[in-house]
C-alpha cells in the first residue's frame, strides 16, 4: 500500500474509532497529509507508518536503525516533529510547512536506509 493509500484509508475512520471518543479525521487533514506526501515523495520512506492521532492529526513514524522521526500533521499546515536516536537527545519543534523546507527534507533523507 502506498503512502497516499494509507492516508486515504484514514478517512474511513468513524466517531470513537479509538474507543476513547476520538472524532473522525477532518477532510482538510487528509488533504494536507496527501499534499505533504506529494511534496516530499522523493524523500518520504514508503515504509513510513501512517497513523491517526486522537487529537485529529495524522502522524508519520519512521525508524532507521537507532534514529527515529515522527511528523505530526494538522489541517492548518502545521507540522510538529520529534526526532532523535538512542544516543542523542530528542528534539521537538512545530511550525507551518513550506514545501521547499530543506530541514524536513533532510530529516526524511536520514530515515531512508543506505542502499
Amino acid at each position: 500500500m502506498t503512502i497516499r493509500e494509507k492516508i486515504i484509508t484514514l478517512g474511513d475512520l468513524k466517531q470513537n474509532w479509538d474507543s476513547y471518543g476520538a472524532a473522525p479525521l477532518r477532510p482538510e487533514t487528509i488533504r494536507f497529509a496527501i499534499l505533504f506526501a506529494l511534496c516530499y515523495r522523493d524523500v518520504l520512506p514508503e515504509k513510513a507508518h501512517v497513523v491517526p492521532t486522537n487529537s485529529g492529526s495524522i502522524q508519520f513514524e519512521m525508524h532507521n536503525g537507532a534514529k527515529f522521526l515522527e511528523l505530526e500533521l494538522y489541517d492548518d499546515n502545521l507540522v510538529a516533529y520529534l526526532s532523535g536516536s538512542e544516543d542523542q537527545e530528542t528534539e521537538w519543534k512545530e511550525g507551518t510547512v513550506d514545501p521547499d523546507d530543506q530541514l524536513i527534507a533532510s530529516m526524511l533523507r536520514r530515515m531512508n536506509p543506505v542502499k
